[in-house]
């Protein structure tokens, strides 16, 4: 974690189109991924790791003023939200 950040979380680029409304309608944030020349990249919290200061505790809040992101794939961030999700994840810890 960096020493500026107050919390560090894992984020995954977004590989849909992501819209916004406009005057005339929605509008596109980021062009089409699939293209060659895909203009920005958005990403969105993995919700797979995150790690904070001590301090923030006191303050009330887990990620701080200061929150620096690091990228992980999709094989990395996945949710377990079933019984079978929990045994894939523990048939993918045991090949690392």
């Amino acid at each position: 974690m960096s020493s500026e950040a107050e919390s560090s979380f894992a984020v995954q680029e977004v590989e849909k189109r992501i819209f916004r409304r406009g005057p005339f309608g929605l509008e596109a944030v980021n062009s089409d991924p699939e293209s060659y020349n895909s203009g920005i990249s958005l990403y969105q919290d993995s919700s797979a790791c995150i790690a904070f200061k001590n301090k923030n505790l006191q303050k009330g809040s887990i990620r701080g003023a200061r929150s620096a992101g690091f990228t992980v794939s999709s094989e990395e961030a996945f949710f377990i939200s079933s019984k079978n999700d929990l045994l894939f994840a523990k048939e993918l810890e045991k090949s690392y």
